[in-house]
């Protein structure tokens, strides 16, 4: 059911194509609430509102991009996505290594490295990694380099 004319078989294609896309909506919206908890604001003026909106929206579409893109387009090197420091501390946080990768690897392995930093196991009947441990991964992953270069200094030093 739609409200758009649909007069030939390519207009039909067409709503289906925009129908498809409906999922994808649907997860933004999810991420937008439930990961970022954007009911919970608690600015006072529009302004501020929508300006803490468009950064979510920002971030979870962040979130999407390194999902869909591991999912549709897995052997791209992560470096489309990641700084050279992210995807290094991304691997040796996510192998619990002190061994830094020299190339970058690819997107599919990045989702695998940052739902595992999310909680995600990762057992065959398991499935590929959803939204959920993405974005809690991602917010680790940042975690980690914010403080990556404070704590440098420290490591193996008595």
């Amino acid at each position: 059911m739609t409200n758009l004319c649909v007069d030939s078989a390519a207009d039909a294609i067409l709503v289906a194509r925009y129908y498809k896309q409906r999922w994808k909506i649907e997860r933004f919206h999810f991420v937008l609430k439930s990961g970022c908890e954007i009911e919970k604001i608690q600015q006072r003026s529009v302004d501020r509102i929508e300006l803490v909106i468009l950064m979510y929206s920002i971030i979870a579409i962040h979130i999407m991009m390194l999902t869909y893109t591991a999912r549709n387009f897995p052997d791209t090197p992560c470096s489309l996505l990641f700084e050279e420091c992210e995807w290094q501390t991304l691997f040796r946080a996510a192998n619990r290594t002190t061994d830094c990768p020299k190339e970058p690897y690819s997107m599919a392995d990045a989702l695998r490295y940052v739902a595992k930093l999310g909680g995600f196991v990762g057992a065959k009947s398991d499935g590929e990694p959803g939204l959920k441990v993405v974005w809690i991964g991602l917010n680790n992953l940042f975690l980690l380099n914010t403080y990556r270069d404070f704590i440098k200094p420290f490591c193996g030093s008595s």
